[in-house]
């Protein structure tokens, strides 16, 4: 059975996650991303994961092409979350229920310019990297923190639910029935979300946020 990767199809954003990131490490990142980008070059993306996701499985020779299996860039973000992600800190993202949120929570610079040259090999690979990295002080002033909900995408969920598409996230939303449950529920979230920023912002530090894309065998 092949394993394929694709967003959630019920959702307008997915199931938003975030963590606090080390901005040396993101500097470093960066250069070596531009080498696999721009020229197909894996060797310094490969070198730099492995000083600090010790069990990576990523291989340079193999990161494009592979004759017995996928490509390692499908990958390459997930390693790159690890890598990046402060040593010993959890998710500080909302989770599922910003997915009835109807602003973007997922704010920030891509890992690379909008304008930077892109291998052929890199294109074929198309590895997902859907990492917005910023200091969590400007994601304070960016993100809006009120719960304003979508009625879309309340209805969508529910949808869901009902068809059985979420056997994993269902218990999150099941005792929720009218909109001002729901956003009770997603205030709290936001709170929560605020208060781990506030933190992260008085030590001055970064935060890498993105919307979770699910698995499924087909």
């Amino acid at each position: 059975m092949a394993i394929v990767l694709e967003p959630y199809p019920t959702f307008k954003n997915g199931i938003h996650r975030a963590v606090e990131i080390d901005p040396v490490r993101l500097a470093a990142a960066k250069v070596a991303l531009e080498f696999a980008r721009s020229f197909g070059e894996a060797t310094p993306i490969v070198d730099f994961l492995r000083q600090y996701v010790s069990n990576t499985i990523l291989r340079a020779d193999c990161m494009f092409a592979c004759d017995d299996g996928y490509p390692h860039a499908i990958f390459l973000g997930e390693a790159l979350i690890e890598a990046l992600r402060i040593p010993g800190t959890q998710d500080i993202g909302i989770g599922v229920m910003a997915s009835g949120h109807s602003g973007d929570l997922a704010v920030g610079d891509c890992l690379w310019e909008a304008d930077a040259p892109v291998s052929p090999a890199w294109l074929d690979a198309a590895p997902h990297i859907a990492l917005r990295v910023a200091t969590a002080e400007s994601l304070l002033e960016r993100i809006t923190f009120e719960p304003s909900l979508d009625a879309s995408a309340i209805s969508e969920v529910q949808e869901a639910i009902d068809l059985g598409d979420l056997p994993l996230m269902a218990e999150d939303f099941l005792s929720v029935d009218t909109r001002d449950d729901w956003e009770t529920k997603l205030a709290r979230s936001l709170v929560i979300y605020h208060d781990a920023l506030q933190r992260i912002a008085s030590r001055g530090g970064w935060v890498a946020s993105w919307y979770d894309r699910k698995t499924v065998v087909v």
